[in-house]
């Protein structure tokens, strides 16, 4: 019974708080330093810091709620019938693979709020899918920003 406080402790403070806790401290410190800085890109960094957090956040902490809930369960203290069981088993193994996706996800980010990146998947896009006849109007998900907007006309034969 004590392996299984302790490892969810571990996995809740180690796995979420203390992470959470850092982020939140270091980019605290950072954000007011580009908002005094004289760059046009700061609003851009400060919208991608909080995209970083609220990605890590909303990835890890339904895991861990999960986790809670089965600990919970194991020891009686919330209901404990066959559906809650095999609710709570499935919503650990989603949420853990949500949670475990993070870790591709911060490298896309970053990515998506790169317009030179956004203007080259869109001429991939163009390659990809010649003779598309509508406007393509690219928006950076992070950033809110109209990136470009291509007509794309079909050829006559």
């Amino acid at each position: 019974m004590k392996k299984q406080r302790y490892n969810l402790f571990t996995i809740n403070v180690l796995g979420l708080v203390i992470p959470l806790l850092v982020m939140v401290g270091c980019y605290s410190r950072i954000i007011p330093r580009l908002v005094n800085m004289r760059t046009a890109k700061k609003h851009r960094i400060v919208k991608l810091i909080i995209c970083t957090v609220v990605v890590f956040f909303s990835l890890w902490a339904p895991y861990n709620i999960s986790l809670f809930l089965e600990f919970l369960q194991e020891r009686e203290i919330i209901l404990n019938d066959e559906t809650w069981e095999e609710n709570i088993w499935l919503s650990v193994a989603v949420t853990e693979a949500f949670a475990y996706t993070h870790c591709c996800l911060n490298p896309i980010i970053y990515a998506f709020v790169g317009e030179k990146f956004m203007r080259r998947a869109l001429q991939l896009l163009k390659k990809l899918m010649p003779g598309y006849s509508r406007d393509v109007l690219l928006v950076n998900p992070c950033t809110s920003k109209e990136i470009t907007s291509i007509k794309k006309t079909k050829k006559d034969p």
